[in-house]
């Protein structure tokens, strides 16, 4: 789903021994189509802030003020697994921040959102 059409965000936690889901959180819509995204600026920042203590959100599209938001909260943003099933795209994502050495140092598993 495009970020700025979701209702709400699934958590999930991955580790090396798998994915499983933690929870999910409301969000009020930020984007009502192509005539209403980028009006919402609080309710984007809601949005944003229900997301904290997540390092990753997955979802098919994301606008650029929201993806500069996420980033500046220290969220990463990420479409390249946009239609797969997620807790193959959770996983994906995973190995890709773990490859890249971007994930923290605790042994505390990574929390993203779809």
């Amino acid at each position: 789903m495009h970020f700025g059409h979701a209702k709400e965000f699934l958590i999930y936690e991955a580790s090396p021994d798998g994915v499983r889901f933690i929870s999910h959180r409301k969000a009020d819509q930020y984007c009502g189509g192509d005539s209403t995204c980028g009006d919402g600026e609080s309710t984007l920042q809601v949005t944003i802030r229900a997301l904290a203590g997540c390092e990753a959100v997955l979802c098919s599209k994301v606008g650029y003020e929201p993806w500069e938001m996420l980033e500046a909260a220290g969220i990463a943003p990420n479409g390249e697994h946009a239609m797969e099933p997620i807790e193959e795209a959770v996983m994906a994502v995973y190995k890709e921040m773990a490859a890249a050495g971007k994930l923290d140092a605790k042994p505390e598993a990574v929390r993203a959102t779809a």
